[in-house]
């Protein structure tokens, strides 16, 4: 309960958009990592992205709403909304463009990134999110958020947008049981598609393993690493006396960025005390395992 106040006064974590593969980079994961008694798009409702132009100009301002509609919810007084939002160049999968916020009521909306000294996976995307104001309890479906987006500065091909949103029971408990996530994606074209300028892709890669994301954890946390070539790895969290205590990912990936999630529990499915872990990762060509420290403060 308290881990999901938390993300209910600050916002939900980020990449949780649902956003499949696009250019290279991994799928995100989906708010029903922890809302997970339901399975999403279930068809009491949806989430939709309103507004949005078939094609955009280079530095312009598209004011643009997102909506959740749903009777998943309905018998619970205390209903809340929520939602997710990120643009991306469908070339190379890297954050297309920001957000503006709306000067009325500002606190009610977040505009989120990685910290600049992270190497995570999608440290380039910028995502806009509810915050508690903006969960407005009690209402009634449907709900609709406003702000704007500001297309990149150069034509620079075309931009997918992916959200998520939930229609939740308002229990403020993130395995409520009527939690409902809906995803919803769409597209806006550059206005030419000649001679278009792609913002460069990273590489060559690197071995490396980042901390958790983020760091405490409350309940779970992101692991991003990069491969400098393929082969079978070992991603496992360890406690102080070298134990290993969940193994995370092992077997074959390819070389380039990778993720994993970790839950915050044990192999048998019990949640892991408060302390400090390590994070492991033996990596192929790599003489030593890289470990990162992460702590557990619920």
């Amino acid at each position: 309960g308290a881990t999901a106040a938390f993300a209910l006064v600050t916002g939900p974590p980020l990449s949780r958009t649902g956003m499949p593969a696009v250019g290279g980079k991994p799928a995100e994961p989906l708010c029903t990592i922890c809302h997970n008694l339901n399975a999403p798009n279930l068809p009491d409702g949806q989430v939709e992205i309103l507004d949005l132009p078939d094609s955009y100009s280079p530095g312009k301002v598209y004011p643009m709403r997102v909506r959740v509609t749903s009777t998943a919810n309905e018998s619970y007084p205390e209903r809340r909304w929520g939602f997710e939002l990120t643009a991306v160049y469908q070339a190379n999968g890297l954050g297309a463009g920001t957000w503006i916020i709306p000067e009325i009521r500002p606190d009610s909306l977040r505009r989120a990134t990685y910290p600049s000294a992270s190497a995570s996976t999608w440290k380039t995307r910028v995502y806009i999110t509810h915050t508690e104001p903006s969960t407005y309890p009690g209402a009634t479906s449907p709900q609709e958020w406003s702000f704007a987006w500001v297309a990149p500065p150069v034509d620079s091909g075309t931009v997918l947008f992916f959200v998520a949103g939930n229609a939740a029971n308002g229990d403020l408990g993130s395995l409520g049981t009527d939690d409902h996530i809906y995803t919803a994606r769409d597209t806006v074209l550059a206005p030419v598609q000649v001679g278009v300028h792609f913002p460069p892709s990273r590489g060559p890669y690197h071995t490396s393993l980042e901390p958790p994301f983020p760091n405490p954890m409350r309940l779970c946390g992101d692991i991003s690493f990069e491969l400098a070539r393929a082969g079978n790895i070992d991603l496992a969290v360890f406690d102080v006396q070298g134990r290993r205590l969940r193994t995370i990912m092992r077997g074959w990936h390819d070389a380039g960025p990778g993720f994993a999630f970790w839950d915050g529990k044990r192999e048998n499915g019990e949640y892991m005390e408060n302390g400090v872990y390590f994070v492991r990762l033996r990596a192929p060509g790599e003489p030593r395992r890289l470990t990162r420290r992460v702590a557990i403060a619920r």
